[in-house]
């Protein structure tokens, strides 16, 4: 794993907000923390069933994409989001090839589903775009649940986590919404 790179788990599709836009939470591995990934409707549809294992009757793009890359390309050494540029997350797929694809992240994250990989986002961009939200609220609210932090006053107190959230939220505007399209 690069070291400038963390590791990030699917906690699940959720609808956020009184708009209902959805977003793949992601929980940054380890640190007790959670990273928002805006979505289009279709693409939260297609995450959702295949992390709960369901499978269509004919292949999706990206389970064709998976055949290509797993058959043609060397296979898939990296899935990772980059940066956030103007709110709009960057992604990558690197192939066993070294052929780096430029992607869309809920493209990466389908990926990475279906080849049961990790997922590496940008720690600066985690430092700055994940959220400290209290156990009792991401399950009361998102109905996940993350590990607690190694070090929990590394991380800062849960005392800044509703602020924290109420800043993000404020800050949100349609434009925001769409998150990975271009």
């Amino acid at each position: 794993m690069a070291e400038d790179k963390s590791a990030v788990r699917v906690l699940g599709v959720r609808q956020l907000g009184p708009e209902r836009f959805p977003c793949v939470v992601l929980e940054w591995i380890g640190r007790g923390r959670v990273l928002p990934v805006w979505v289009s409707v279709v693409d939260a549809v297609e995450i959702a069933s295949l992390v709960s294992g369901q499978a269509p009757d004919r292949p999706s793009t990206a389970q064709v994409l998976a055949d290509v890359l797993t058959r043609l390309a060397g296979g898939v050494d990296e899935l990772s989001i980059l940066s956030n540029v103007d709110g709009l997350m960057v992604a990558q797929i690197r192939t066993g090839g070294g052929e780096a694809l430029d992607a869309r992240p809920s493209d990466v994250l389908k990926l990475a589903v279906l080849l049961d990989s990790e997922v590496l986002v940008d720690q600066e961009m985690l430092a700055e775009f994940s959220l400290s939200i209290p156990e009792e609220e991401l399950a009361e609210y998102l109905d996940v649940s993350v590990e607690p932090p190694a070090d929990a006053m590394a991380e800062g107190s849960a005392d800044n986590a509703d602020e924290e959230l109420a800043d993000m939220l404020r800050q949100l505007d349609e434009r925001d919404m769409p998150g990975d399209e271009q």
